[in-house]
Parts: structure tokens; C-alpha cells; sequence
């Protein structure tokens, strides 16, 4: 990280700091090609711990768009967004995303479930119609407020 300039010095990602050695990793809720998603702790309250994967820790190129992520999490605020806590890290291999927990899971692995089980055709397709009209809602506010 040193000499690193950009995002590090950000001060959106400077003000969402926050101590590393307080952030608890647990357990691997999900993995994706580049990032993985972990239950944890900090302060007292349960979170979720997004951190890039081993493989891509030193990829500088990696590193910067996981932080231009956070940012962007960072400065969302939304009733249908879970919101980010602090970013943390005292060296490339530790840098995480806290986040706020989603008991249940994010909304594939909601959707995935709904899908496999054995529920009423009726009942999947009210839940299906709530979560789609969720995920719309908060999709369309991130573009409007990214720009």
C-alpha cells in the first residue's frame, strides 16, 4: 500500500475506516470470482466481511476496484441497501468490507430457496412479486445516486 494514491487517501474510505484488529471473521457464507462473503463480529454486533479472495490480494488492479466498491457502498443510504459499517485493513491482505448482516442470506440464495423448496405456487409467486419489487426499488436508486 505504501505509495498508493487514490482511493486510499480517499476521504470517503479514510472516514469509513475503521480498526482492523476489531473486525472477527467467522465463517464463509459465499465465494464469487473475485470476493468472499463472511459472517463476523464487530463491536458487539454481528456483520458480514467482504474481502477479496487470496488469489486476487495482489492484483493492485483488484485491489483498487474492491476499494471503489466500497466507496460506492460506503455512500449509499438507502432502507433496501445494507449498509456499510467501515472498511478496514493494515495491509493488502487483510483489507475487508464491513457490512451490515442480511439474516437469511443476499437475494439469489433467497430466491434459490423459494425455488427448491416445496411452497404453494400462489405464496412463490407473492414473495417473488415483494422481493422483485425490493430489488427494483433499491437498483433504481443506486444509478440515480452514483453520478
Amino acid at each position: 500500500m505504501e505509495g498508493q494514491k487514490g482511493l486510499w487517501n480517499d476521504d470517503v474510505i479514510t472516514a469509513k475506516r475503521i480498526p482492523r484488529d476489531k473486525v472477527k471473521v467467522k465463517k464463509l457464507l459465499s465465494r464469487g470470482a473475485f470476493g468472499e462473503v463472511y459472517s463476523g463480529m464487530f463491536n458487539g454486533q454481528q456483520v458480514a466481511v467482504k474481502m477479496l479472495i487470496p488469489a486476487t490480494r495482489s492484483s493492485i488492479q483488484h485491489v483498487n476496484d474492491f476499494l471503489a466498491e466500497a466507496k460506492m457502498t460506503a455512500t449509499m443510504e438507502h432502507p433496501h441497501i445494507v449498509r456499510c459499517i467501515g472498511v478496514a485493513w493494515d495491509s493488502l491482505s487483510d483489507l475487508c468490507v464491513v457490512l451490515e448482516f442480511m439474516d437469511g442470506g443476499d437475494l439469489r440464495a433467497l430466491l434459490d430457496k423459494y425455488h427448491t423448496s416445496k411452497h404453494q405456487v400462489g405464496l412463490i409467486s407473492r414473495k417473488r412479486r415483494s422481493l422483485f419489487t425490493f430489488a427494483t426499488r433499491s437498483r433504481t436508486f443506486t444509478p440515480s445516486h452514483h453520478r
